[in-house]
């Protein structure tokens, strides 16, 4: 596959945007507005884990496949948004996960696993909606975005080149107020990611697990 060095490595997306949410939420009662109510301004954090497939096609070198589960296929959710009519809520997203100690095939024959030191990561940025079914606190969400991915081998990250893509993200969520304008639970996510790269390459992955929320509403 064909990547591109990045340098210096470039922080965390993830990091960035908990410490953009911990400068929001200091000023929480300025954005609040009714009292378990899903209305005003949002901000849903998510981490979990499931189930994640890459595939890697490039001409005449076949078809690259990794897949890896449980704690090697970490998932990641981060929405900020505001409710434009009471329950229903616009927002940014930016949503993807990690595939680690993945196992290898070549044309669909096992041929290893990728060693702690390589891991694929897996973005998706996009706009979305999230709608509660009340009083039973159940949302369902989906977001429409672009994509992005690279990968990180002993410590060093590299891009694929020229590459662009799309990406969908798709959850069912339960959760249980835990203040006036806190809730937390559990979700349900599917997200996919099509991409082209350099050379004709393609890069199509997807990943579905179980996320563990907390939301400011």
């Amino acid at each position: 596959m064909h990547t591109e060095h990045s340098a210096p490595l470039r922080p965390s997306w993830i990091v960035l945007t908990a410490l953009v949410a911990a400068v929001l939420l200091s000023s929480a009662p300025a954005w609040a507005e009714g009292e378990e109510r899903h209305d005003g301004f949002m901000i849903r954090l998510g981490l979990g884990f499931g189930v994640s497939g890459a595939t890697f096609q490039e001409p005449g070198d076949g078809e690259l496949e990794l897949s890896a589960t449980g704690g090697d296929a970490g998932h990641v959710n981060i929405a900020l948004g505001y409710a434009v009519i009471e329950n229903l809520i616009i927002h940014a997203e930016m949503f993807g996960g990690f595939l680690t100690n993945a196992t290898v095939k070549l044309n669909g024959e096992e041929i290893g696993e990728l060693g702690e030191d390589t891991q694929l990561n897996l973005y998706g940025f996009g706009i979305g909606v999230t709608y509660y079914v009340m009083p039973l606190n159940l949302y369902i969400a989906g977001s429409l975005g672009a994509a992005d991915a690279n990968l990180q081998i002993d410590g060093e990250t590299r891009e694929l080149r020229d590459a662009s893509g799309t990406a969908i993200n798709l959850m069912v969520g339960k959760e249980w107020w835990v203040s006036d304008n806190w809730g937390l639970g559990v979700a349900a996510q599917y997200y996919r990611i099509d991409m082209e790269y350099a050379n004709d390459g393609e890069l199509d992955a997807n990943a579905a697990g179980l996320l563990f929320s907390a939301t400011f509403n």
